[in-house]
């Protein structure tokens, strides 16, 4: 019964449209930055004890949707640019939404048109990289699904009330192909 298995596994592989390298898809991750990109070390953050929590201001449409998330994730210690906490969650295949929230004062920060994250990393997951102890963010995939110009490494710096686009590399330019099959 075994060998009869095997066969059939390796039937269905050499048939299958990823194990031929023509059919390879790209990605783009900080593993494979371009030299000179921003690094997290640059853009330093002091961490401060939280006294006091506030609760979260629902001010947008978007933070009233997505309330739970933005109220579960300001209850987390801080992640990010020292006092800040950084909330994700899943949008659909391939997706990652998320925000700031600043536990002291229960603001929520999103960058607009960077709320959603979409696209194909490393392994498939991580999308929204940042540090307890610095103030940049790294997005990996493009904000906008509808056009792959805009996928790649989006680099924004946080200044305590917002975000500043600092760097952008396209995974069209830095393409790491990759494909299920012998290489």
């Amino acid at each position: 019964m075994i060998p009869l298995v095997f066969a059939f596994a390796m039937m269905v592989q050499a048939d299958a449209p990823w194990y031929d390298p023509s059919q390879a898809q790209c990605y783009i991750s900080l593993a494979n930055a371009p030299a000179g990109a921003p690094r997290f070390e640059d853009y330093p953050a002091v961490a401060h004890p939280i006294a006091k929590r506030a609760p979260v201001q629902l001010r947008t449409r978007w933070d009233q949707l997505f309330r739970t998330n933005l109220r579960n994730a300001a209850k987390d210690s801080p992640d990010f640019a020292g006092d800040f906490v950084v909330a994700q969650w899943g949008c659909g295949a391939s997706c990652t939404s998320w925000a700031v929230v600043d536990p002291t004062a229960g603001r929520v920060l999103t960058v607009k048109g960077y709320e959603n994250v979409v696209g194909i990393q490393a392994g498939d997951d991580a999308r929204v990289l940042y540090r307890r102890s610095s103030r940049l963010i790294v997005t990996e995939g493009s904000a906008d699904d509808e056009n792959d110009s805009h996928d790649g490494l989006t680099y924004l710096v946080f200044n305590g009330k917002g975000f500043r686009k600092i760097a952008f590399y396209a995974t069209r330019e830095y393409c790491v192909p990759t494909y299920y099959g012998p290489r």
